[in-house]
């Protein structure tokens, strides 16, 4: 979790009081507030650190420290900022979009391979696919349409998927005009930026999708197939063997 107290440099809390005490009547929060994150208090994590210390096992053990709730929104902590500091009449700008910042995190949780309050972007990825299937599959029938639009896109906003009802929206848009590279490219990257303007950097991903010719490339498959399990049998070598040798 994000770890809050004392002596604070940066981060959310130190944002609200620095732009309160410039500007009480008005506070700028980044995104749309609803993005929700687990924090714990300094002294906390101290103590448990300690705690797990003294009752620190023989060899090696992982723990996770976190919190049992399943986190805070934005907008909460600038109404707790603006509780303490006693200040009245408040009004909250939001900038825009589910993310406050490139990289941000709309919601985050911990060890769980499913967790309603937030999935990454796999789970927006199957259900484009669905939402593909359900198109292919309508054979004439016009209710499929709008089910292929509909059902995947409630499902993600539900889910809180990486995206939402967008990324799904995109991916269907990129299958629907798979035959027309530059209106593809257009209508994609439009609805991407226009709905989420942190995401203007994806535009040389759209540019390069739109240049491709359509033909397979080189497919050295069997070097991928040595590849991907040696590279992380050689990670796994380093994070167990030669880190630890030099953090010691």
């Amino acid at each position: 979790p994000n770890v809050i107290g004392p002596r604070l440099t940066h981060g959310v809390i130190f944002d609200f009081i620095k732009k309160l005490r410039k500007s009480p009547y008005e506070l700028e929060i980044l995104g749309n507030g609803k993005q929700c994150k687990p924090y714990i208090y300094v002294f906390d994590l101290v103590e448990a650190i300690i705690k797990l210390t003294d009752s620190f096992p023989s060899g090696e053990e992982v723990f996770n420290i976190s919190v049992e709730s399943e986190g805070t929104t934005v907008t909460h902590i600038a109404q707790i900022v603006v509780d303490v500091m006693g200040i009245k009449n408040v009004t909250f700008k939001y900038t825009g979009g589910d993310r406050g910042w490139k990289g941000d995190v709309p919601r985050f949780s911990y060890d769980k391979i499913f967790y309603p309050g937030g999935q990454n972007v796999f789970l927006t990825l199957l259900l484009g696919l669905l939402a593909i299937w359900i198109l292919k599959s309508s054979k004439g029938e016009l209710w499929r349409t709008p089910a292929a639009v509909l059902a995947p896109a409630l499902a993600a906003e539900y889910l809180h998927t990486d995206y939402g009802a967008l990324g799904v929206l995109v991916i269907l848009l990129m299958y629907i005009l798979r035959n027309v590279p530059w209106l593809r490219f257009l209508a994609c990257y439009g609805a991407l930026v226009f709905l989420s303007p942190l995401e203007w950097p994806c535009i040389l991903s759209f540019v390069l999708i739109a240049l491709y010719s359509g033909e397979r490339g080189r497919q050295p498959r069997y070097f991928f197939y040595v590849f991907y399990p040696a590279h992380l049998v050689l990670l796994w070598t380093i994070g167990r063997f030669v880190l630890p040798s030099l953090l010691h």
